[in-house]
C-alpha cells in the first residue's frame, strides 16, 4: 500500500534528478513580502555570484477513489507542478526554461512508476500520460518578471479498503429470510395466521353439514 504523500514525495525526489532544476518545495510557499519569496524561490548557479528566481512547487488538485477489492482502495490524483524562472532576454532564459521541462518529462517518462511507488499508466494512445505542461506565460513573481510554467501528472496508486460492513448487512438480509415463515416463502400472498384459522374453521364447518 502507498500513501498519498509518499507520491508527493518521489515526485519530488524524481524532479531533484534534473541538473539544475532549482528550488523544489513539496507545497505551494508563501511569503509576506517580497523579499521572502525571493529567499524561498531563490536558486544560484555554479559559478555565479547572484541568486535568481528558479523554484517549484507540487500541488495536489485533485484524486479520486475507487473500491477495487474488500481490503484495496484504488486511488487517483491529479498533481500541479507550477516552475518559476527569472525573465533575462540576454540569457534567452525562455530556451533554458523549456530545456527544463524537457529534462523533466525525460526524467518521468523513463521512471513511470518513480520507483515503483504509483502505478505504471496504462498505454493509451487517446489520453495524455506522463508528465504534461499545460501553460508557459510571463509572470511578475517575487517582485520580478519569470517565466512560469504550469506542469500536470496524473498517478495511480493503492490504499487500504473501506471497512466492509455491507457484508453484515448481506448476512442480515439473509438471516431475515431464514426467519420467514414457510408460508411466505412459497406461491402468492396468504391470509394471515389467524385469517387461516378462521378459513380452517369455515372449512370444518362446511364439511359438518349433511
Amino acid at each position: 500500500m502507498t500513501s498519498t504523500e509518499a507520491v508527493r514525495a518521489a515526485i519530488g525526489a524524481k524532479m531533484l534528478t534534473v541538473a539544475e532544476i532549482g528550488r523544489v518545495h513539496p507545497y505551494e510557499r508563501y511569503a509576506k513580502d517580497t523579499a521572502g519569496f525571493q529567499s524561498l524561490y531563490g536558486w544560484r548557479a555554479e559559478r555565479a555570484t547572484v541568486d535568481e528566481i528558479r523554484g517549484w512547487f507540487i500541488h495536489r488538485r485533485a484524486c479520486r477513489e475507487y473500491e477495487r477489492t474488500r481490503s484495496t482502495c484504488r486511488v487517483e490524483t491529479d498533481w500541479m507542478i507550477r516552475g518559476y524562472l527569472g525573465l533575462q532576454d540576454a540569457r534567452a532564459t525562455a530556451l533554458i526554461m523549456d530545456a527544463l521541462v524537457s529534462r523533466l518529462q525525460d526524467a518521468f517518462r523513463q521512471d513511470p512508476t518513480l520507483g515503483g511507488v504509483v502505478e505504471r499508466p496504462r498505454a493509451q494512445t487517446e489520453v495524455p500520460v506522463g508528465l504534461q505542461m499545460a501553460e508557459s506565460a510571463p509572470y511578475m513573481f517575487a517582485g520580478i518578471l519569470s517565466h512560469g510554467v504550469t506542469l500536470t501528472l496524473m498517478t495511480t496508486h493503492y490504499a487500504p479498503g473501506y471497512p466492509a460492513t455491507d457484508a453484515l448487512d448481506d448476512l442480515k438480509i439473509i438471516h431475515a429470510n431464514w426467519e420467514l415463515p414457510p408460508r411466505a416463502l412459497t406461491g402468492p400472498a396468504l391470509p394471515d395466521d389467524d385469517d387461516a384459522v378462521a378459513s380452517d374453521h369455515l372449512s370444518n364447518l362446511d364439511e359438518d353439514r349433511p
